[in-house]
């Protein structure tokens, strides 16, 4: 888990937000550290310091965030201290793509949906 990770290469704390209650309790398992605050929180909403994080790190939840505004002063951005940075992972758009159903060994590109259906 990222947050243990960045507890044992010297981050003072690390604050662990997510809306799912069973990744908050599966995150849990296994730490014994205070200093991680794993809590339900809604990114949308969340309400974060100013300048009190160096780093922010954020994995597969962009696709997901309805109000996510760096430019105009998003949470995150404004939480970062000047020269921050953010860190961050999202899907790769090949899983996002409803229309496509899969791409056969050899092939040019994944076939679309309604041929695959059809074969």
């Amino acid at each position: 888990m990222a947050p243990r990770w960045f507890r044992e290469n010297g981050a003072v704390s690390v604050p662990g937000p997510d809306l799912s209650r069973d990744m908050i309790d599966r995150a849990r398992v296994g730490t014994d550290d205070a200093a991680i605050d794993y809590r339900i929180a809604d990114l949308d909403t969340l309400e974060l310091r100013e300048a009190a994080f160096d780093l922010a790190y954020s994995a597969l939840i962009f696709n997901y965030v309805c109000n996510f505004r760096v430019a105009d002063g998003g949470a995150t951005y404004f939480a970062l201290m000047p020269g921050g940075d953010l860190v961050f992972t999202i899907e790769h758009p090949i899983l996002m793509a409803a229309t496509l159903v899969w791409m056969p060994a050899g092939s040019r590109g994944p076939i679309p949906k309604q041929s695959a259906e059809r074969s």
